[in-house]
C-alpha cells in the first residue's frame, strides 16, 4: 500500500508510460491518484499507467515525487526512455530513469537506504554552501570545496555547463532520515568511444568509461556510511545501466583518508600522474589514479554490500548527528 512518508522522486517529461510490477490495486491506485502531481490519464489491465500533463504549479517542472513505496526504479530493456518499470520490494541500489537519450539531459536520482543522489540545480547553492559551512579548513585540505553562497553557486554552475557538453552528472548528496543536503558528488570525464560499425557497442549513446569525483560531505556525514553508499549507488548505475569498462578514481597524492577509502571499496592503484590537476591548494597536483575495470565489480560490489550491511546492523540508518 502507498504510504505518504515514503517518497521517490521520479524526474520524466510527461506525457510517459510508468509500468508497475505488480500491478496497483484499485486502492493503491486511488492513493497514487490523489497524492502525485501527476494527471493519470489512464490505468490499463496489464499495469501500464498512461501519465499525462503536470498539475498546477508543478506544470514546467522537470520533475515530480509520487509518494508510494516503490524502491526500484529501472529502465527497460528496448523501451522507449520515458518509460520505466517500478518494483515495489527490497532494498535497491539502483532507482534510474532516462528523461533524454541525450547525455546534456540525462538526469535521474540514485536512492539508497541512507541516501539519495539528486541532480543538481542552481537552487542547492544554499544548502551547499550550508553544508561546507560545517567543516574545518582540514577536512576539505584536499578536495575543491564550495565555501559560501558566492562559491557554491559558481561551482554548480561548472557542473551544469559540464553536464550540458555531455562529459558530467552531478549531485547533490541528500540524507533521507531529514532530507538534508550533506554534500555533492558526480560522474565526469565521461567518455564514448567511437566503436567500429559492426562491433556489439556500436552507435551506443551511454558513456563508455567515466571517473567519479568532486565528493565532499558536511563534518556531520563523516563515518556515517554515506560515501559507501554513494559509491555503491554510482558504481552500480555506472557498470549496470551504462555497462562502462572502467571507473577511474582520482585524489591528491597526499590526501592519505581518500586514498584509504578508494583502495577499501577495492580501487586498484595504478600510479601516481605527476602535476596532473590544479589542486586545492593552487599548486600542481600529483594524483593518485585507482581504477575498477567491469570484470572486477562483481567483487567490488559484494565488498560494497557487506560494508553496508555490517554498518545498518550497527548502527541502523543514517541519523544528523547533533
Amino acid at each position: 500500500m502507498c504510504a505518504a512518508n515514503a517518497f521517490l522522486q521520479i524526474p520524466v517529461q510527461p506525457p510517459c508510460t510508468l509500468v508497475l510490477d505488480p500491478p496497483l490495486n484499485d486502492d493503491e491506485f486511488e492513493k497514487l491518484s490523489e497524492q502525485t502531481e501527476f494527471a493519470i490519464v489512464e490505468r490499463q489491465s496489464d499495469g501500464t499507467l498512461l501519465i499525462g500533463e503536470l498539475n498546477g504549479a508543478m506544470a514546467n517542472s522537470a520533475s515530480s515525487e509520487i509518494n508510494c513505496q516503490f524502491s526500484s526504479i529501472s529502465k527497460r530493456s528496448g523501451a522507449a526512455s520515458n518509460s520505466a518499470h517500478i518494483a515495489r520490494a527490497g532494498f535497491t541500489a539502483r532507482a534510474a530513469i532516462r528523461d533524454s537519450e541525450s547525455m546534456s539531459n540525462d538526469r535521474f536520482i540514485l536512492t539508497g537506504r541512507m541516501i539519495r543522489l539528486i541532480p543538481l540545480e542552481a537552487s542547492h547553492a544554499d544548502f551547499l554552501a550550508a553544508a561546507s559551512e560545517t567543516g574545518d579548513a582540514e577536512l576539505y585540505r584536499w578536495s575543491p570545496v564550495p565555501r559560501g553562497a558566492a562559491e557554491a553557486a559558481k561551482y554548480i554552475a561548472t557542473a551544469l555547463a559540464w553536464q550540458q557538453a555531455g562529459t558530467a552528472v552531478p549531485f547533490a548528496i541528500v540524507r533521507a532520515a531529514d532530507d538534508a543536503v550533506i554534500g555533492s558528488t558526480r560522474f565526469w570525464n565521461i567518455e564514448r568511444w567511437a566503436w567500429p560499425e559492426g562491433h556489439p557497442r556500436h552507435e551506443r549513446t551511454d558513456p563508455d568509461v567515466c571517473e567519479i569525483g568532486y565528493t565532499w560531505f558536511s563534518q556531520d556525514a563523516i563515518r556515517t556510511g554515506a560515501n559507501t553508499e554513494a559509491k555503491l549507488l554510482m558504481l552500480t548505475h555506472a557498470f549496470e545501466v551504462w555497462q562502462v569498462l572502467r571507473v577511474c578514481l582520482h585524489t591528491d597524492a597526499r590526501n592519505q583518508r581518500s586514498r584509504a577509502a578508494i583502495e577499501r571499496i577495492g580501487g586498484k592503484f595504478e600510479g601516481i600522474l605527476r602535476a596532473h590537476r590544479m589542486a586545492a591548494d593552487f599548486t600542481p597536483r600529483d594524483s593518485a589514479r585507482y581504477s575498477i575495470v567491469a570484470a572486477e565489480w562483481p567483487e567490488v560490489k559484494e565488498r560494497l554490500a557487506d560494508r553496508m550491511a555490517a554498518r545498518l546492523d550497527r548502527f541502523g540508518s543514517l541519523r544528523p548527528r547533533c
